[in-house]
Protein backbone atom coordinates (compact mmCIF):
# COMPACT_ATOMS: atom_id res chain seq x y z
CA UNK A 1 0.00 0.00 0.00
CA UNK A 2 1.35 3.44 -0.96
CA UNK A 3 -0.01 6.99 -0.86
CA UNK A 4 -1.19 6.63 -4.46
CA UNK A 5 -2.88 3.28 -3.91
CA UNK A 6 -2.08 -0.39 -3.89
CA UNK A 7 0.71 -1.78 -6.01
CA UNK A 8 0.52 -5.45 -6.89
CA UNK A 9 3.08 -7.70 -8.50
CA UNK A 10 2.23 -11.07 -9.99
CA UNK A 11 4.46 -13.56 -8.21
CA UNK A 12 3.19 -16.66 -9.95
CA UNK A 13 2.01 -20.02 -8.70
CA UNK A 14 3.44 -21.46 -5.49
CA UNK A 15 3.27 -24.99 -4.13
CA UNK A 16 2.85 -25.54 -0.40
CA UNK A 17 5.43 -27.86 1.13
CA UNK A 18 4.79 -27.61 4.88
CA UNK A 19 2.44 -25.78 7.22
CA UNK A 20 3.37 -25.29 10.87
CA UNK A 21 0.78 -23.90 13.28
CA UNK A 22 1.80 -22.45 16.66
CA UNK A 23 -1.15 -20.89 18.44
CA UNK A 24 -2.51 -18.11 16.24
CA UNK A 25 0.60 -18.11 14.03
CA UNK A 26 0.78 -20.17 10.86
CA UNK A 27 4.07 -20.65 8.98
CA UNK A 28 3.77 -21.80 5.38
CA UNK A 29 6.78 -22.98 3.37
CA UNK A 30 6.04 -22.85 -0.34
CA UNK A 31 8.08 -23.04 -3.54
CA UNK A 32 7.60 -21.70 -7.04
CA UNK A 33 7.41 -23.96 -10.07
CA UNK A 34 11.17 -24.53 -10.15
CA UNK A 35 10.48 -26.96 -7.29
CA UNK A 36 8.68 -29.21 -9.78
CA UNK A 37 11.81 -29.41 -11.97
CA UNK A 38 13.67 -31.49 -9.37
CA UNK A 39 12.80 -34.63 -11.29
CA UNK A 40 15.12 -36.84 -13.31
CA UNK A 41 16.07 -35.73 -16.79
CA UNK A 42 15.77 -38.59 -19.25
CA UNK A 43 16.63 -37.20 -22.69
CA UNK A 44 14.78 -38.49 -25.72
CA UNK A 45 18.13 -38.70 -27.56
CA UNK A 46 21.85 -37.99 -27.01
CA UNK A 47 21.64 -34.28 -27.69
CA UNK A 48 24.79 -32.50 -28.86
CA UNK A 49 23.62 -28.88 -28.53
CA UNK A 50 22.23 -26.79 -25.69
CA UNK A 51 19.25 -25.81 -27.86
CA UNK A 52 18.30 -29.48 -28.34
CA UNK A 53 18.38 -30.06 -24.56
CA UNK A 54 16.21 -26.99 -23.89
CA UNK A 55 13.71 -27.97 -26.60
CA UNK A 56 13.58 -31.56 -25.24
CA UNK A 57 12.92 -30.34 -21.69
CA UNK A 58 10.28 -27.83 -22.83
CA UNK A 59 8.46 -30.50 -24.83
CA UNK A 60 8.59 -33.27 -22.21
CA UNK A 61 7.61 -31.05 -19.28
CA UNK A 62 5.18 -28.71 -21.05
CA UNK A 63 7.32 -25.68 -20.18
CA UNK A 64 7.59 -22.28 -21.74
CA UNK A 65 11.26 -21.31 -21.84
CA UNK A 66 12.00 -17.67 -22.66
CA UNK A 67 15.20 -15.92 -23.64
CA UNK A 68 16.82 -18.94 -25.24
CA UNK A 69 15.45 -18.58 -28.75
CA UNK A 70 18.66 -17.67 -30.60
CA UNK A 71 21.22 -19.47 -28.46
CA UNK A 72 22.93 -22.76 -29.11
CA UNK A 73 26.30 -24.29 -28.38
CA UNK A 74 27.79 -27.68 -29.10
CA UNK A 75 28.21 -29.62 -25.88
CA UNK A 76 29.61 -32.86 -24.57
CA UNK A 77 26.81 -35.23 -23.60
CA UNK A 78 28.78 -37.96 -21.83
CA UNK A 79 27.91 -36.93 -18.26
CA UNK A 80 24.28 -35.88 -18.33
CA UNK A 81 22.89 -39.11 -16.90
CA UNK A 82 21.59 -38.79 -13.34
CA UNK A 83 20.86 -35.08 -13.56
CA UNK A 84 17.53 -33.43 -12.77
CA UNK A 85 15.68 -31.16 -15.19
CA UNK A 86 16.60 -28.18 -13.02
CA UNK A 87 20.29 -29.15 -12.99
CA UNK A 88 20.29 -29.51 -16.78
CA UNK A 89 18.71 -26.08 -17.28
CA UNK A 90 21.28 -24.59 -14.88
CA UNK A 91 24.15 -26.28 -16.74
CA UNK A 92 22.85 -25.07 -20.11
CA UNK A 93 22.48 -21.52 -18.75
CA UNK A 94 26.05 -21.75 -17.42
CA UNK A 95 27.38 -22.71 -20.84
CA UNK A 96 25.93 -19.43 -22.12
CA UNK A 97 27.11 -17.36 -19.15
CA UNK A 98 23.66 -16.84 -17.70
CA UNK A 99 21.16 -18.13 -15.19
CA UNK A 100 17.51 -19.14 -15.05
CA UNK A 101 14.51 -18.24 -12.94
CA UNK A 102 10.77 -18.79 -13.06
CA UNK A 103 8.78 -15.67 -13.83
CA UNK A 104 5.33 -14.74 -12.52
CA UNK A 105 3.63 -16.44 -15.46
CA UNK A 106 5.27 -19.80 -14.70
CA UNK A 107 7.74 -19.66 -17.61
CA UNK A 108 11.40 -20.50 -17.16
CA UNK A 109 13.42 -17.46 -18.19
CA UNK A 110 17.07 -17.45 -19.23
CA UNK A 111 18.93 -14.24 -18.41
CA UNK A 112 22.43 -13.18 -19.24
CA UNK A 113 24.53 -10.30 -18.01
CA UNK A 114 24.43 -7.35 -20.36
CA UNK A 115 26.75 -4.40 -20.87
CA UNK A 116 24.89 -1.36 -19.57
CA UNK A 117 27.68 0.97 -20.53
CA UNK A 118 28.02 2.14 -16.93
CA UNK A 119 31.46 2.44 -15.35
CA UNK A 120 32.06 2.01 -11.66
CA UNK A 121 35.05 3.06 -9.63
CA UNK A 122 36.73 0.65 -7.25
CA UNK A 123 35.17 2.39 -4.25
CA UNK A 124 31.67 1.82 -5.67
CA UNK A 125 31.94 -1.96 -5.85
CA UNK A 126 34.69 -3.08 -3.49
CA UNK A 127 33.72 -4.78 -0.26
CA UNK A 128 34.91 -2.85 2.81
CA UNK A 129 36.10 -6.07 4.46
CA UNK A 130 38.61 -6.78 1.70
CA UNK A 131 42.14 -5.43 1.73
CA UNK A 132 41.95 -2.81 -1.02
CA UNK A 133 45.74 -2.46 -1.19
CA UNK A 134 45.97 -5.84 -2.92
CA UNK A 135 45.20 -6.17 -6.61
CA UNK A 136 43.68 -9.42 -7.84
CA UNK A 137 44.42 -10.43 -11.43
CA UNK A 138 43.00 -13.57 -12.97
CA UNK A 139 45.40 -15.00 -15.55
CA UNK A 140 43.97 -18.48 -16.04
CA UNK A 141 40.55 -20.11 -16.37
CA UNK A 142 40.09 -23.75 -15.31
CA UNK A 143 36.98 -25.51 -16.62
CA UNK A 144 36.23 -28.63 -14.56
CA UNK A 145 34.00 -31.05 -16.45
CA UNK A 146 34.51 -34.30 -14.55
CA UNK A 147 36.64 -36.48 -12.30
CA UNK A 148 40.24 -37.43 -12.95
CA UNK A 149 40.45 -40.87 -14.59
CA UNK A 150 43.44 -43.20 -14.82
CA UNK A 151 44.43 -46.21 -16.89
CA UNK A 152 44.99 -49.63 -15.33
CA UNK A 153 48.71 -48.87 -14.99
CA UNK A 154 47.92 -45.74 -12.95
CA UNK A 155 48.79 -43.23 -15.67
CA UNK A 156 46.40 -40.31 -16.05
CA UNK A 157 43.87 -40.85 -18.82
CA UNK A 158 41.92 -37.62 -18.30
CA UNK A 159 42.55 -34.87 -15.75
CA UNK A 160 38.83 -33.93 -15.68
CA UNK A 161 39.50 -30.30 -16.58
CA UNK A 162 41.13 -28.01 -19.12
CA UNK A 163 42.75 -24.62 -18.70
CA UNK A 164 42.94 -21.45 -20.75
CA UNK A 165 45.66 -18.92 -20.00
CA UNK A 166 48.75 -19.22 -17.84
CA UNK A 167 49.75 -18.52 -14.28
CA UNK A 168 49.66 -19.71 -10.72
CA UNK A 169 46.69 -21.46 -9.13
CA UNK A 170 46.26 -18.39 -6.92
CA UNK A 171 45.39 -16.42 -10.08
CA UNK A 172 43.04 -19.03 -11.50
CA UNK A 173 39.27 -18.78 -11.76
CA UNK A 174 37.68 -22.25 -11.74
CA UNK A 175 34.21 -23.08 -13.02
CA UNK A 176 32.52 -26.47 -13.15
CA UNK A 177 30.20 -27.61 -15.94
CA UNK A 178 30.01 -31.18 -17.31
CA UNK A 179 28.69 -29.92 -20.66
CA UNK A 180 31.94 -28.09 -21.43
CA UNK A 181 34.21 -31.12 -21.89
CA UNK A 182 36.28 -30.65 -25.03
CA UNK A 183 35.16 -27.10 -25.68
Amino acid sequence: QTDSGTISTKLGKFYVDTVVEQGVTKQINAYDGMFLLNVGYFPSARHTTTKAIVDDIASKHNLTILGFENRTANINNEQIDGKTVLEMLQLVAGVHGGSIFMNGDGAVKFVQSIDTGKTYTKSQYSTPTLDTSVSYNITKLRVIYGEKTTNEDGSVKDEGYFEVGEGLDSRTLAISNVLLKGQ
